[in-house]
């Protein structure tokens, strides 16, 4: 989780990057295995232009454990707002400028906030089910209604004092290729297998569960979008343009909507917290 914490300073709760400070984090940024995320690296072109759960996807790399990225649609609602900042600072705006535009992020958090709590209990739980497979046998990690794990974390124990004894109780699920003669070891290997089969179906269960919920609430989402797409298009035009009928005419409107909709997919992610020069 935290190799890639490449969407820095998005104040994203969605994203299950650990938040670090961009200056902080690029020793991490180096030491990334790119030839698993090489999606991260083609300037977002291969992501849909509307959709938050198709920018989900789910990396398993080095040593086996999990890694979670969240490649945010929600980046452009966080690049809308810090573009409306940005724009309110050109050609010496004014003070009751500076003070509408922060009212209107601030109401524009307010509701990306809601948006977003409706699918925390979800996010949380599948962080949870993420940590036991990343440490299956820290008893930490293991919830009281995890009973699914119980045999998993107690095999050492077992095998600890008579394991003939025990064999047949523990193992009564076990297929029957592990016959009698099959090697204690073997067994252990076979259970342990299954067990962990059994919490990567819990988790692609949650994982699908998340991606559904984000989706049920994608017009919401797609609806904050456009309200701050909207409101720094017009902002552009006020702050660069003296008349606006002018603007319009030289399609310079439609250059700066078109730049929203499509250059800033093609901004790298490590570039993303970047003014635009």
């Amino acid at each position: 989780i935290k190799k890639y914490s490449l969407f820095n300073k998005m104040n994203d709760d969605m994203l299950l990057n650990e938040k670090k400070d961009v200056n902080n984090n690029k020793e991490d940024d180096k030491n990334i295995n790119h030839k698993n995320v090489n999606f991260l690296q083609n300037d977002f072109k291969g992501l849909p232009k509307n959709n938050i759960a198709d920018s989900i996807d789910i990396v398993q790399e080095k040593e086996g454990h999990l890694d979670f990225i969240i490649i945010p649609y929600y980046s452009h609602v966080e690049y809308c707002k810090h573009l409306s900042i940005i724009s309110v600072f050109h050609r010496l705006s004014t003070y009751g400028e500076y003070k509408d535009v922060i009212a209107f992020v601030k109401n524009i958090n307010e509701k990306y906030d809601k948006v977003k709590d409706k699918c925390n209990e979800i996010k949380n739980d599948l962080i949870t089910t993420i940590k036991k497979l990343e440490n299956p046998h820290d008893v930490n990690n293991k919830n009281e209604d995890s009973n699914i794990y119980n045999t998993f974390e107690d095999i050492d124990d077992i095998y600890e004092d008579d394991v003939q004894d025990k064999l047949e109780y523990v193992y009564d699920t076990i297929e029957d290729a592990d016959s009698d003669n099959t090697h204690p070891n073997k067994k252990k290997y076979h259970l342990i297998n299954r067990t962990y089969k059994k919490m990567m179906d819990e988790y692609n269960l949650k994982k699908n569960k998340l991606i559904q919920c984000i989706k049920n609430n994608e017009p919401d989402f797609n609806n904050i979008y456009m309200d701050i797409k909207n409101y720094s298009t017009n902002r552009f035009e006020n702050i660069s343009c003296d008349n606006i009928n002018f603007c319009n005419t030289n399609g310079i409107k439609n250059h700066y909507i078109y730049y929203i909709e499509k250059e800033m997919l093609a901004i790298k992610s490590k570039d993303l917290n970047k003014d635009i020069k």
